[in-house]
């Protein structure tokens, strides 16, 4: 057989997508214990995503703020995110000093422009944005997107939701796979609209942040 014959094929709006999950959640997540910041995006009545992140920043020995973004206020499951809120269960946080919210947020674009907001008045060093992994690669790229409409540059990690896919989301009573069709189809009409970080933009990144010494550190 031909050396390489059928590994090699043309690029398609599908390969893209499929590119840019496997990249990002390719990301070392031992990189995650030295970040300077933990974010999260909450929404859909996925309490999980919350109590999620919440460990992530209860555990961490080196992030010093803690970015809670609001929801939309048209949801059936909208919560303020209070630190008084989020002190009782299920979310149980403990370390209040560095946690900044947010009341209330539209979408995924508003989180991501107050997130950019925060990361730059607070001068964070590296962040880890946590979201359910159906919607992680959309908030990723809406995020870089703001973060290179400012000119700002640090290293920036996925940190996926850790939660059985299976499970009913609230909201919409549907589990993830149901709503993995619908974020493929928002993330090509919104990088085409320049919402969103490109392809091109997400693996321009990748190549800088795969040589920052966070992610070198991390692997030795």
């Amino acid at each position: 057989m031909e050396k390489g014959k059928n590994r090699f094929s043309p690029r398609t709006p599908t390969s893209d997508m499929a590119a840019m999950s496997i990249m990002l959640y390719s990301l070392p997540p031992q990189a995650l214990t030295k970040v300077d910041a933990f974010a999260v995006f909450p929404g859909l009545g996925e309490t999980w995503r919350l109590v999620d992140a919440v460990r992530h920043w209860e555990a961490s020995n080196s992030a010093r703020f803690f970015f809670i973004a609001g929801q939309g206020p048209n949801e059936v499951s909208w919560e303020s995110w209070t630190v008084d809120r989020l002190e009782l269960a299920p979310f149980s946080l403990r370390r209040r000093e560095g946690v900044v919210t947010q009341r209330t947020a539209t979408n995924t674009k508003d989180q991501a422009e107050w997130l950019s907001r925060q990361v730059y008045d607070h001068n964070a060093k590296s962040l880890a944005l946590c979201a359910s992994p159906f919607h992680l690669l959309r908030a990723y790229l809406t995020v870089l997107k703001t973060f290179l409409d400012a000119e700002l540059r640090i290293p920036f990690l996925p940190a996926p939701t850790r939660v059985n896919p299976s499970w009913t989301i609230p909201e919409v009573d549907v589990n993830a796979w149901a709503l993995v069709p619908g974020e493929v189809e928002r993330i090509e009409e919104y990088q085409a609209k320049g919402w969103i970080a490109t392809t091109e933009e997400f693996q321009s990144y990748l190549q800088w942040l795969w040589e920052q010494k966070l992610l070198t550190d991390a692997l030795r």
